[in-house]
């Protein structure tokens, strides 16, 4: 086991300073008091298994487990704006991607969502070395726009009756039946998420592998968002169902007829994490 000092935290904030205008969860790293932020004890290990699952996420009294994650992903956990939004990555060699680790870390203090994510950027300078900043760079983006002049939704773009901001900011916890409508879901051929448009583009940015701008006029109308199509069984051992035959080939298909909007594509300044240094790290 590794034990990590508070001030392991200091280059990565220095790192983060270009990212000063951009909120994390509504605070800036700024924000936050770095001498605190950080666990007490971390394990890395490489994870040979080949499995294709992977989980991430901190468990009840804070402790942090990521299952079968590439330092990738566990870098844009850590730099997310938004609870579906994931910045992409320039730089850095082949394995932050292709190898995969097993890390645990535990802290014995109550902690923030804001201060969460400053702990694993904190685990990250510390041992996998991390310096990372923020860029503008033009690329391939896409544009959610309604697909037809009359703006007519498709049968599965319904308006919510529930909002799940102001029942998680009530001051009483929601049961586990009151949080349901408000799950996001990425599965294998499909994408439910309770919000608004703009925070829809932005999970539907995880699922095409390009950023994706809010274009719908929709404004800030809450919806229940619910995409299935047909998985390209090429990258899944998951067998075709008999109901595939009744879904989208593809999830750009999904998004025009069930939704009434299409993907069009563009290119746009699109905000990216750019590796300036990162190392494997000691296992433990």
């Amino acid at each position: 086991m590794h034990r990590t000092l508070a001030r392991t935290l200091l280059p990565l904030a220095m790192s983060l300073a270009p990212l000063g205008t951009v909120p994390i969860f509504g605070q800036t790293a700024q924000q936050i008091d770095q001498k605190t932020v950080a666990f007490e004890v971390t394990s890395v290990k490489a994870n040979t298994s080949a499995a294709a699952a992977s989980t991430i996420g901190f468990e009840p009294g804070g402790r942090f487990v990521a299952i079968n994650m590439p330092v990738a992903s566990l870098i844009q956990a850590a730099y997310a704006t938004s609870p579906v939004l994931r910045p992409p990555i320039i730089g850095g060699p082949g394995w932050i991607d292709a190898d995969r680790f097993d890390v645990t870390a535990v802290t014995d203090r109550t902690s923030s969502q804001d201060e969460r994510r400053m702990m694993v950027r904190a685990l990250l300078a510390d041992r996998f070395k991390l310096l990372i900043h923020s860029d503008t760079r033009e690329l391939p983006v896409y544009r959610l726009v309604k697909s037809s002049s009359d703006g007519k939704p498709g049968t599965k773009l319904r308006v919510s009756d529930i909002d799940c901001a102001a029942l998680r900011n009530s001051g009483r916890t929601p049961t586990p039946e009151q949080l349901r409508p408000c799950m996001t879901a990425f599965g294998l051929g499909s994408l439910r998420l309770n919000g608004t448009a703009s925070q829809f583009a932005a999970g539907l940015a995880r699922m095409v592998d390009r950023p994706v701008s809010d274009r719908t006029e929709l404004g800030a109308t809450l919806y229940d968002w619910t995409l299935e199509w047909t998985p390209d069984q090429s990258s899944s051992n998951s067998p075709r169902t008999p109901s595939d035959s009744n879904l989208p080939s593809s999830i750009f298909s999904a998004v025009q007829e069930q939704l009434g909007l299409k993907l069009e594509s563009a290119k746009g300044p699109v905000e990216v994490l750019v590796i300036d240094h990162i190392e494997k790290p000691t296992p433990d």
